[in-house]
């Protein structure tokens, strides 16, 4: 880490982040444990906030995703270097001792996949972040690992979403996340459903 905790919450304020988001990495940059998770809704910052951590971190920083999209998104944010997670995974041992690993779309890395991180990074000294939402999509094999994971540890919360421009959607998204289909109406009302009559796509 560069500096202090003082310096790594300039830096990270310095970047434009919000309140909530500084904290989030001064929090998992300055623990002593070897997994930290942070938890949100879409829009509220997450990959942000693992870009800003890599910025501040004095190491070698390894992104990581399931999908190569959320893999691109990383390396757009500025984590320079990153792979998907089935690619990481078969060249673990190019990630040297005090490393940063960044995981993003937690929730849908599997089982094996994520103790493989987390094994490798206790084992060489290095700090797994885990970013996601247990809400979302969950991984294609086993999954459930970062809800254990934020079940044991504790998580970091981003709690508002802002990449949406719409003061609407932010509250719908969040009622859609809790399975309240009736969010649904208001992407109607607002032309969002489309590709099929709307009362076929509701359904």
């Amino acid at each position: 880490l560069r500096g202090t905790a003082r310096d790594t919450r300039e830096q990270a304020t310095q970047q434009g982040l919000r309140l909530d988001q500084a904290a989030a990495v001064w929090h998992v940059l300055t623990s002593s444990r070897t997994v930290e998770v942070i938890t949100g809704p879409a829009g509220t910052g997450k990959t942000r906030v693992l870009a800003a951590s890599a910025s501040a971190w004095n190491g070698p920083v390894f992104g990581t995703a399931t999908s190569q999209n959320a893999t691109n998104e990383l390396r757009a944010a500025g984590v320079e270097v990153a792979a998907n997670t089935t690619q990481l995974l078969a060249d673990l041992d190019r990630i040297p001792p005090g490393s940063l690993i960044l995981a993003d779309e937690g929730s849908m890395i599997s089982m094996p996949h994520l103790a493989a991180l987390v094994d490798h990074a206790s084992r060489n000294g290095c700090k797994l972040v885990l970013a996601g939402d247990q809400e979302q999509l969950a991984a294609v094999e086993g999954g459930g690992a970062m809800t254990l994971l934020a079940d044991r540890l504790g998580y970091v919360q981003l709690a508002e979403p802002v990449r949406f421009t719409a003061t609407w959607e932010r509250a719908a998204s969040l009622r859609l996340r809790q399975g309240d289909a009736t969010a649904l109406d208001e992407y109607d009302q607002h032309g969002r459903i489309t590709g099929a009559p709307p009362d076929h796509a509701m359904d």
